[in-house]
């Protein structure tokens, strides 16, 4: 997971912010500097023995299929100040099961800012059940992150948002650089160093948790940041490493420069996949020049739609123009399942319909909550900046305008970036955090195909260095391990690590399902009688099946037995209707999706769940009523069966 990074005078507010959690971070090949290693376990005579270990009550639901042991780990603010008497407390999560007696776990979240343990929380089934199985897993939040005290959100960015839905790009700047400075001031004022919130200080925290766990060397799995955290890591404390996994690799020399680069590299392969792959051929005819095509029009024609705040329940007005829409692009790059859905945006967006891009706005803006921007720009500001030089920024234009102009590869970006990091005051690193790294402990590295922000040619150089095996699996975006062969690759090689892993799953990765984002039958009039209120027309896929006796019917392959229900209620409000469900069904981990609007009709809808499953429940208000509309769908199966139900909303009314 990477931050939205600032891009410059083209990638507004809109385009850093908006996209939370999934937007651009700091990626590239700058040459390192040839200097002699040091050893800086030894330097500062660092105690990490001093860290307080405490049981305490963990700051998420814990998964009910593992068993959960919370701690707090209490560390210095700064490792390298004794005289620093803040002290941060971060809280720690370990997992296990009477089967997991291979070697520890300890991943590394990305971002750099992520909420580890609560994203762990959402999808733990998915990604961690498998590995669980056989390790005892560590997951924490970083210092300044998640629950970690203290953290660093900048609520002061994140309520621009809204305000810079209306903003142009001269007063977008200097209202980021405003916010990022006063939230800042607001943390310096509460005892916050800056400067004690970067890699090194985080890498010194991961060997201090394993002593206090008393752990042996343990496996470091790393993700995104957590990549560049995992090769600080290294670098510290080789001690304390058996072997190591680097899944969307950023090279520790890298640059926020590279981006435009990057970007254009993964459109150019998302084009020639549809152009190979008849189906897409076929539904989607020269993506390639119609995704340009149409910027290139927005920019000239911005669409403005409404959008809810999942947050707040706020409706506001937002304004695409073409680099909100190549940012978009960009960011659904990120997983293969929002991949299959770029296709379908372009042809929606082309027909003047704006619901999804109002659906996408929201869901971005809810990932706010999943990262601390403050930690994010400490990060940045103490260890990229510095290092980035015009030559970076040249070498990482791509030579399509309007990319090169949408990610800001300039310098223009160079002199927002340098006002941020002045209002930040985190400092210069050392100039060994631009210095490739290097180890004899033994490595895998993964990539995706379609990766946006680190790709495969980072892996390749990074994997060159450390002598280690690099796998591309195909069809994925950013992070293997949310698919079952990158995940298989994991535990293979984590089981043998001296060993090369039989990869062959990688070039076998399903294919990207192109149709998914469009509803597969044609839809035919029902009028369902609900148990209780009004009738409700609507309009269902023509093979789905009515469930007798309630006012619900059933999906048949490929959409493998999802469900759709609906019910109404008089004057009652749209949220209201959706918190009272979600408490009577018990559902868990309740996620805002926000408004948008169909058929002229604002629909506002949260998503949750239960093992096997996940519920979405939207809720419109009419005249005399408001429908519900409950949607259950097996998780492999969400983002085609949200096409659906979207095309189903659209046609829901009382009858």
């Amino acid at each position: 997971m990477w931050h939205p990074l600032t891009m410059g005078n083209r990638t507004s507010l809109r385009h850093r912010v908006t996209w939370l959690v999934v937007a651009a971070l700091l990626v590239g090949c700058s040459a390192g500097l040839d200097v002699a290693p040091v050893d800086r376990r030894s330097s500062g005579g660092l105690d990490l023995a001093s860290a307080g270990l405490d049981r305490s009550d963990c700051v998420f639901d814990p998964p009910a299929v593992v068993e959960t042991a919370c701690y707090t780990l209490r560390v210095p603010q700064r490792w390298d100040d004794p005289g620093d008497s803040t002290t941060v407390e971060i809280p720690v999560a370990v997992f296990s099961t009477p089967t997991s007696a291979g070697s520890t776990v300890v991943y590394l979240e990305g971002g750099p800012g992520g909420d580890a343990l609560a994203l762990a929380s959402l999808s733990f089934d998915q990604t961690w059940s498998d590995i669980v199985a056989a390790h005892k897993l560590v997951i924490f939040d970083q210092r300044g992150a998640g629950s970690a005290e203290p953290s660093l959100p900048c609520r002061e960015l994140s309520d621009l948002v809204v305000p810079a839905m209306t903003m142009g790009p001269a007063e977008e700047s200097v209202a980021v650089v405003g916010a990022i400075g006063a939230c800042f001031d607001r943390l310096r004022d509460a005892g916050v160093d800056p400067a004690g919130y970067n890699s090194v200080q985080s890498a010194h925290d991961v060997e201090a948790l394993r002593l206090a766990l008393d752990e042996d060397p343990w496996d470091v799995v790393g993700v995104s940041y957590g990549t560049r955290l995992g090769q600080t890591l290294v670098r510290e404390h080789p001690e304390g490493v058996r072997a190591m996994v680097l899944d969307g690799v950023q090279p520790i020399d890298g640059s926020q420069a590279s981006i435009p680069a990057s970007a254009d590299r993964a459109i150019t392969e998302l084009v020639g996949a549809c152009e190979a792959d008849p189906v897409c051929a076929r539904e989607w005819p020269g993506l390639g020049s119609r995704l340009f095509e149409l910027a290139a029009r927005l920019d000239d024609r911005p669409l403005t739609f409404r959008v809810g705040s999942p947050a707040t329940g706020e409706r506001f007005d937002a304004t695409w123009d073409g680099g909100d829409l190549l940012t978009a692009v960009f960011t659904m790059l990120y997983t293969r399942e929002s991949i299959a859905d770029i296709g379908y945006l372009v042809a929606q967006l082309e027909a003047g319909d704006t619901s999804g891009a109002s659906l996408l706005t929201a869901l971005a803006i809810a990932q706010d909550q999943y990262v601390s921007s403050g930690m994010f720009w400490a990060v940045v500001c103490h260890e990229e900046v510095p290092f980035t030089t015009p030559a970076d920024y040249a070498r990482g234009r791509s030579g399509n305008p309007a990319i090169d102009e949408t990610f800001a590869a300039g310098q223009a970006d160079a002199d927002d970036t340098a006002a941020i990091c002045g209002r930040v005051g985190a400092g210069s690193a050392d100039t060994i955090e631009n210095v490739p790294v290097t180890s004899d402990r033994p490595v895998l590295v993964l990539s995706g195909q379609f990766d946006p922000i680190t790709p495969p040619s980072d892996g390749a150089v990074v994997a060159d260095r450390f002598g280690a095996q690099h796998v591309v699996l195909a069809n994925m975006g950013h992070g293997a391990i949310a698919h079952r062969c990158g995940r298989s690759l994991i535990l293979a090689f984590l089981a043998r690590p001296s060993e090369p892993v039989d990869a062959s799953c990688a070039a076998l990765v399903e294919p990207i399902d192109w149709l998914a984002a469009m509803p597969t039958q044609p839809l035919v009039e029902v009028v369902f009688d609900p148990p209780f209120g009004a009738a409700v027309a609507t309009a269902l896929p023509d093979d789905w099946v009515v469930i007798p006796g309630v006012a619900a019917a059933e999906a048949r392959p490929p959409l493998r037995q999802g469900q759709v229900a609906f019910l109404t209620t008089p004057s009652v409000t749209a949220p209201l209707t959706i918190d009272v469900l979600f408490g009577s069904l018990q559902l868990a981990d309740q996620v805002e999706l926000g408004s948008f609007t169909l058929g002229g009709v604002e629909w506002t809808g949260a998503s949750g769940g239960f093992p096997g499953a996940v519920i979405d429940v939207w809720s419109a208000e009419f005249e005399d009523d408001t429908i519900v509309v409950i949607a259950q769908m097996p998780p492999g199966q969400v983002t085609r069966f949200r096409r659906v139900v979207e095309s189903v909303l659209g046609s829901t009314r009382p009858a």
